[in-house]
């Protein structure tokens, strides 16, 4: 009769602190729910500034990268107009060299000395141009591949994001 009591008594204090044990989880999950709950919060405030920078970055990528053509594009015209004066200064110059073989002999060699002087000017300017362009080229390859690094890393930034939600 003492045993059953005793054992009556432990199992009501097991009881009692199972009670209590049930109640002190209870009490966690709702706090570890309101955690979590303002986790969600910062989480989605997170993802909000993330991609309101993203779309800003973006923009003004895509901003910078449309002026850059637009200057690429007026480099090339410059480009091209000073070739079409490089191709009519060398007809020019051809035409000049015919002249002065129908000159006189020192006066042929006074124009040949100046007609060489030209050319190596014309071809200078001519690698000057085409050293520009080539330099341009290289910025936009530059640029494109800036552009894909950014867009790697946005992906990366977002697959993070997504571990975290």
């Amino acid at each position: 009769m003492e045993n059953l009591k005793r054992d009556r008594q432990i199992l009501i204090d097991r009881s009692k602190n199972f009670e209590e044990t049930i109640g002190k989880c209870h009490d966690q999950i709702f706090k570890l729910e309101e955690e979590n709950s303002t986790i969600s919060g910062q989480l989605e405030n997170l993802r909000i500034n993330f991609d309101r920078e993203k779309l800003e970055f973006v923009e003004i990528l895509q901003r910078q990268k449309s002026e850059f053509e637009q200057k690429l594009n007026e480099n090339l015209q410059i480009y091209e107009k000073q070739k079409q004066i490089l191709d009519e200064n060398r007809r020019k110059f051809d035409e000049t060299l015919r002249q002065i073989k129908e000159n006189n002999s020192k006066i042929n060699e006074k124009l040949i000395d100046e007609n060489f002087q030209l050319k190596n000017q014309l071809k200078f300017f001519e690698n000057l141009l085409e050293n520009e362009k080539s330099n341009l080229m290289q910025i936009k390859n530059l640029l494109s591949t800036k552009e894909s690094e950014f867009l790697s890393e946005n992906q990366r930034l977002n697959e993070i994001i997504e571990e975290l939600e």
